[in-house]
Order: C-alpha cells, then sequence, then structure tokens
C-alpha cells in the first residue's frame, strides 16, 4: 500500500483523463472527484479510470416524463450534477449502465461546491448518499437496467465527519495503473522538449 496526499491523486487522475482524450475542464473533473471521495477513505480511482475509457460521446438529456433523463458516461454524469445547481430542478434521471461509485465520487465533488446533499436511488433501494463532507455508498454496482433517480436536498452537517487530509492509502496495482495512463499526458524526453522547459516526470518541479 501507498501514502498519497490529497492534492498527489487529484492531479494524477487528472493527468490521466486528460491523457484520455477529454477537455481539461472535465479532466479536473476527473481529478477532484477522485480527491474528495480519497478524502473520505473511499478509493473511487478504478471506478473513474474505468470512466475514462471511450464511452457514448454525447452528454445531451432527453426528458421523460417531468424529468430531464442522461445517458451513460462521465460527461453526462458530470452534466447531471451541473444540472441539479439549478434550483429549478432538484432531481433527474441518469442510465443505470453508469457505475455508482464514479457517480458517487462526481456527486460528491457537487455537494461540495454547492452545500447540497445529493442521494441516489432505484425504485426499490438507495444506492449512495452523499454531502459536502460525508460519503454512504449503498451499493457498487446498479441492480437492474432501470433509471437511477438522482436528488439533491439541504445538506444534513450533523452527518458530516469532515474530510481527511493526512493522506490516502492506495494499493500498488490502482496506483501503478493511474501512473502508466498519466504518464501518456508527459512531454517526450527530447533536446527540445528540456530546452522549451520541459521536466521529468521523476521529479515534481511544476
Amino acid at each position: 500500500m501507498l501514502r498519497l496526499s490529497i492534492n498527489e491523486i487529484e492531479q494524477s487522475v487528472r493527468k490521466a483523463a486528460t491523457a484520455c482524450g477529454w477537455p481539461y475542464g472535465i479532466a479536473e473533473e476527473f481529478g477532484r472527484a477522485a480527491a474528495w471521495a480519497a478524502g473520505l477513505g473511499v478509493n473511487a480511482i478504478p471506478a473513474l479510470l474505468d470512466c475514462m475509457k471511450p464511452r457514448l460521446a454525447s452528454a445531451a438529456p432527453c426528458r421523460v416524463g417531468n424529468l430531464m433523463k442522461f445517458p451513460e458516461g462521465a460527461a453526462a454524469v458530470i452534466s447531471a450534477m451541473d444540472r441539479l445547481a439549478d434550483p429549478r430542478f432538484d432531481c433527474v434521471l441518469l442510465a443505470a449502465k453508469n457505475d455508482l461509485v464514479g457517480m458517487a465520487a462526481f456527486a460528491g465533488t457537487a455537494a461540495k461546491a454547492r452545500g447540497v446533499r445529493i442521494v441516489a436511488a432505484s425504485s426499490r433501494d438507495t444506492l449512495f448518499t452523499v454531502g459536502p463532507a460525508y460519503c454512504d455508498i449503498l451499493q457498487t454496482k446498479a441492480i437492474s437496467a432501470e433509471d437511477i433517480l438522482v436528488c439533491s436536498g439541504p445538506s444534513q452537517s450533523q452527518i458530516q465527519p469532515g474530510i481527511r487530509y493526512e493522506g490516502f492509502e492506495l494499493d500498488n496495482s490502482s496506483w501503478a495503473k493511474l501512473e502508466a495512463m498519466a504518464a501518456k499526458s508527459y512531454v517526450p524526453a527530447t533536446d527540445y522538449s528540456r530546452q522549451a522547459g520541459a521536466g521529468s516526470a521523476a521529479s515534481d518541479n511544476d
């Protein structure tokens, strides 16, 4: 096991998402999601790495009854959480194929930014509840093909233990996969790149 700083996790996940071709703004959301989860002792990195793989390109929602439904994929999940920031939309639907741990991590960053509580549920069960500094993932996989209802509401401060900043222990396998993916974003080590100011991936000089 490796003990890593929350900042190191955030930056490495962001670099990995950038290397996978995600726009910088969405890559930042990946990094924030990993950092938020790690700060609460939740290892969302495997789920987020899986979310980085190519999925449906469109994040555009469609209307289902009175709700907006978002498709599969990280871009759709992030767009859904942005929609919950609008007071006019306190609930949305998400495709059940989305990874629940990854979804909870993205929801957690949204909850932290807006000071709200976000709950995801199927027709039978609550799947996860997150707040600015609270995470309770009751299930890690959707149990059916039905849509997932995600709603935001007032934060429950009495159940928020606070983010931990002393670091996070990550298994070597997950870190190796993350580092290998992040390394794809590094500038090639050539004489030209060094003259232009590129640094070595082995030293933290940026």
